[in-house]
């Protein structure tokens, strides 16, 4: 505070603002998971492969290594996923490895 401004007993609010690490690659947390043990964090991601009718879409689960993590965003180890990856954030049905999904519009 500035010489001559407020007086003794007079109260303030103080901001802090902290320059982090950059990270590549970060995602929700919400779009994070844990195994069963707790031990290893995974992702689902969207794959393309071929079915009976053509093209489907399906799940594929992917361990990853988090190198930081807050509460809106994980940072992933360089690498972990790639630009053109779908990262699967949400959904309104249980997801799990190698089902086929269809994307909400």
């Amino acid at each position: 505070m500035p010489q001559g401004k407020g007086t003794l007993g007079m109260s303030g609010t103080l901001t802090k603002a902290e320059v982090s690490e950059s990270f590549e690659c970060c995602i929700p947390v919400n779009a994070l998971h844990k195994d069963v043990m707790g031990e290893r964090y995974y992702i689902y991601l969207v794959g393309e492969r071929d079915g009976i009718l053509g093209k489907e879409r399906y799940v594929e689960m992917r361990y990853v290594k988090v190198v930081d993590v807050n509460d809106s965003y994980a940072a992933l180890e360089n690498g972990a996923v790639a630009k053109d990856e779908e990262i699967i954030v949400g959904s309104d049905k249980e997801v799990e490895n190698n089902i086929v999904v269809r994307m909400a519009d």
